[in-house]
């Protein structure tokens, strides 16, 4: 399927994108390409790189030579690569990729809706892989799914690429913490259109393997199919290709599945306990804001409601999000 990036280009830069994409695929060091720009050409470059994470030995950088007479310009662009290896090696690892990405989406395939399709796909990378730095294969999707390590970068091409294999329209955005955050660095994560509507969604954040940004031991999806307003109380976007507008909450994790509540109430917040506490030792509730959360925190934890939710042992623990939106209560 062709990606986001290719469809924002005019028809010949779409011919340019297609020509570079089948000459990466092939692993060219060297690209000739006659009467164009070094410039020209390595924006369309960056286009293909944010399209297809499976060209997971390519860094982004790249250097050309330039030689011009009375009749023409030709361009050799050499795109940069991860690592200092011949070709027969990548084709094997690429192949190996392949399979493996090939196995996960017969396993999404199994699930009916998109949505299923995804939260599968989100869910096998947390579980399968950690958040992790050491070596130039944390940024890729082989590095994610491969090696099982990971950091942002590599979570993210990991999800898009597979989503890319099921039809799943995604791509990936790349911005900070925001600055209710501490020590802001760079971060990325995905965007994917469901069902007529595009969300967010940060794998990365959800494992809770990356310590720092889960706030709790258990995988969680606070930030499965998220919203422009709430992807600003924790994230920031600092990109320059497609931003997509996210606006619909319909397909949000907690209200997909019925884990929200707009207002705090007791009787309807111990009903959503219950049932997650019947195959679960903990139980999590999404609010329509942060003082409503605070609200069920006040009577729940300070003043020792929680104790009468049906399923409830003697000790809990709680965590509550980085949006300040959702609190898990954890039975110990």
């Amino acid at each position: 399927m062709r990606g986001f990036e290719y469809e924002r280009l005019s028809l010949n830069d779409r011919q340019l994108y297609d020509d570079l994409l089948s000459l990466l695929e092939n692993f060219c060091a060297e690209i000739i390409i006659k009467d164009n720009t070094y410039e020209h050409i390595d924006e369309i470059y960056r286009a293909v790189l944010a399209d297809n994470p499976q060209l997971f030995w390519l860094s982004g950088g790249s250097s050309a030579s330039i030689m011009t007479s009375a009749l023409e310009t030709v361009v050799t662009f050499r795109p940069k690569w991860n690592e200092k290896t011949i070709s027969s090696v990548l084709r094997k690892k690429a192949l190996c990729l392949e399979r493996l990405v090939s196995d996960i989406v017969k396993s999404a395939k199994r699930y009916n809706s998109a949505w299923e399709q995804a939260l599968y796909v989100h869910d096998y990378i947390i579980d399968e892989s950690d958040y992790s730095l050491g070596s130039s294969d944390v940024y890729s999707a082989y590095g994610c799914l491969i090696n099982h390590k990971a950091v942002c970068a590599g979570y993210a091409a990991a999800f898009q690429l597979i989503m890319n294999r099921l039809s799943i329209p995604c791509g990936r955005i790349s911005g900070t913490k925001n600055d209710n955050c501490k020590n802001e660095s760079d971060h990325e994560w995905n965007y994917v259109f469901l069902n007529g509507d595009y969300y967010y969604i940060d794998v990365t954040w959800d494992d809770p393997v990356a310590e720092e940004f889960c706030a709790t031991s258990q995988k969680t999806h606070h930030y499965f199919c998220i919203s422009d307003n709430e992807l600003c109380l924790t994230h920031r976007i600092v990109h320059n290709g497609f931003v997509p507008r996210c606006v619909s909450t319909k397909l949000n994790y907690y209200s997909y599945n019925h884990f929200f509540l707009d207002n705090y109430s007791f009787s309807a917040l111990s009903a959503i306990a219950a049932e997650q506490l019947k195959s679960n030792c903990y139980f999590t509730v999404k609010f329509g804001s942060k003082s409503e959360m605070l609200r069920a925190k006040q009577d729940l934890l300070d003043n020792n409601g929680v104790f009468r939710i049906q399923g409830i042992k003697r000790n809990v623990s709680y965590s509550i999000s980085k949006s300040g939106l959702i609190l898990t209560v954890e039975n110990s």
